[in-house]
């Protein structure tokens, strides 16, 4: 029994020798096994760090090199304007006389891909006279849309803008006893035979006034006496037509109105230091101008006759979009243009926003045109009347902008009203016989 049970006991001891280097050597396996996923980790680790000080800081510090090159270009480089502050009331709200309505819409395009920019137009006999992008003053038959090319006051190449100080932009456009008087951006005033086209320089910009050429001939009024004096608005004597988004966004007071004598040949400033000066007309009386001031969005009073002559004051204010040409209503007040009309609209009107702000202006226009940002804007198409205190009688929309989008000026033959703009390729006929307001 002893010695069975030593030897069991023996073989128990053997067995359980043999049985525990096995548990040693899976201890120690067990214990190699567990730090294995330390490795990598440290490996992951260092290499983090390798990335971080070979690329992750070299790209920081770049980006911050480049942040602080961006904002030392920003403040460095010069920009294309000097803008000054002004001050806009609350943009009208669109009820009574604005309540929006698609009157506009019910207009018909006409002679679209045969025109380019007429901006300014005139009615005489039957016919409309206008000045176009590419140069040309064009006679066009309300009957039948037929046009005739007059005259061309400048020289080929026409079409871009590097070219429109030789080419010539006729702007505005005034018939004085069947005498066509027609004002270049570049050119001057000239006078234009209705039969042969053959035109005269009255009026070259060249002339200088206070040592300053007129730079953005625009629109002009005559009286309608025998070699009655013009009126004309120099709109900038800084910014060309062709820059008129920069003078805009500048909106500074360097434009003019200027007279001119035909008789004596004499002319100079009649009122200086205006905002943008733009369209002008003559009252019934011929005893005042209505003068638009586009970058104020407003309209100017100024006697020319009687006992207030001389005077300034404010005739409208807070329009609802630029104030362009402003014509003779058929009911006795006054039609009014109106561009860029989505620039005082929304929660944040573009132009509202930006004009008590001139730094903001300037750091903008370093980096994108004006004429960009205004091409932006939401298109909406309007015009409006104003009676002859100065308020509003009534306005047609074209909300949409699909068939007006922007107007220049309004032609009113008393059963018609034309619409004519600087940047469109038609114009706007709207039936008033159908369209009572």
């Amino acid at each position: 029994m002893a010695d069975k049970n030593g030897q069991d006991l023996r073989q128990r001891n053997v067995g359980s020798s043999e049985k525990e280097p096995k548990e040693e050597s899976d201890r120690v396996e067990s214990v190699g096994a567990s730090p294995t996923p330390s490795v990598p980790k440290t490996r992951k680790k260092k290499l983090y760090y390798v990335i971080w000080d070979s690329v992750l800081i070299p790209l920081k510090r770049l980006i911050q090199l480049a942040i602080v090159g961006l904002i030392l270009y920003a403040i460095l480089k010069e920009s294309p304007i000097k803008a000054v502050a002004y001050t806009l009331q609350d943009p009208p709200t669109f009820v009574g006389p604005l309540a929006p309505n698609t009157k506009l819409q019910e207009g018909k395009r006409i002679l679209e891909g045969k025109i380019s920019g007429p901006e300014s137009l005139a009615f005489y006999k039957g016919n409309i006279y206008t000045g176009t992008y590419n140069g040309e003053i064009l006679r066009i038959s309300t009957t039948d849309h037929k046009i005739r090319r007059l005259a061309r006051l400048g020289v080929r190449p026409c079409g871009k803008p590097e070219y429109e100080p030789t080419c010539g932009r006729p702007l505005g456009i005034h018939i004085d006893n069947g005498h066509i008087y027609v004002l270049d951006a570049y050119l001057g005033l000239f006078e234009v035979e209705d039969g042969t086209g053959k035109h005269e320089s009255l009026a070259h910009n060249k002339r200088t006034y206070d040592a300053k050429a007129v730079a953005f001939a625009n629109d002009l009024a005559k009286f309608s006496r025998q070699d009655g004096d013009f009126f004309m608005t120099d709109s900038s004597r800084k910014w060309q037509r062709r820059q008129f988004p920069l003078a805009l966004f500048e909106a500074d007071n360097c434009g003019r109105l200027i007279w001119y004598n035909p008789k004596s040949s004499r002319s100079n400033v009649a009122l200086p230091k205006l905002f943008f000066p733009n369209g002008i007309t003559m009252s019934p009386q011929e005893d005042f101008l209505l003068i638009a001031e586009s970058s104020r969005f407003r309209i100017l009073k100024y006697y020319i006759d009687g006992p207030k002559s001389g005077n300034l004051e404010i005739f409208a204010d807070n329009l609802p979009g630029i104030p362009d040409n402003i014509t003779p209503s058929s009911t006795g007040g006054y039609w009014v243009g109106l561009a860029y009309v989505g620039g005082r609209m929304g929660s944040y009107p573009f132009f509202d926003f930006l004009s008590d702000k001139p730094w903001l202006r300037n750091l903008i226009t370093k980096f994108v045109s004006p004429a960009k940002l205004l091409s932006l804007l939401p298109t909406y198409g309007m015009i409006i009347e104003l009676d002859q205190e100065g308020l509003i009688r009534r306005s047609l929309h074209d909300p949409t902008g699909e068939v007006v989008g922007s107007v220049s000026e309004v032609l009113d033959t008393g059963d018609a009203l034309y619409l004519g703009s600087f940047n469109a390729p038609y114009l706007v006929k709207v039936d008033m016989r159908t369209n009572k307001m």
